[in-house]
């Protein structure tokens, strides 16, 4: 399994400003993804697990969200 690492220093808040989403869309997703063992945070460095899960994951999880899986 390939694991892709993101080391941003963003908020919840700046990450749905770049996707068109809400902070709590932002805050759910990233909970339910983390729940699922898709994610792990490791300090500001956000690991994607499995990128193809992630990404449908990402789109059911945040109905109504422009495109939040688009983020990963």
């Amino acid at each position: 399994m390939h694991e892709r690492r993101i080391h941003a220093p963003v908020t919840h808040e700046e990450m749905a400003q770049r996707i068109g989403a809400s902070r709590a869309t932002v805050t759910r997703l990233l909970s339910e993804l983390r729940k699922n063992d898709l994610i792990r945070l490791e300090g500001t460095t956000l690991v994607i697990k499995n990128r193809p899960r992630v990404r449908s994951a990402g789109g059911a999880l945040a109905a109504g969200a422009s495109s939040p899986a688009a983020f990963f």
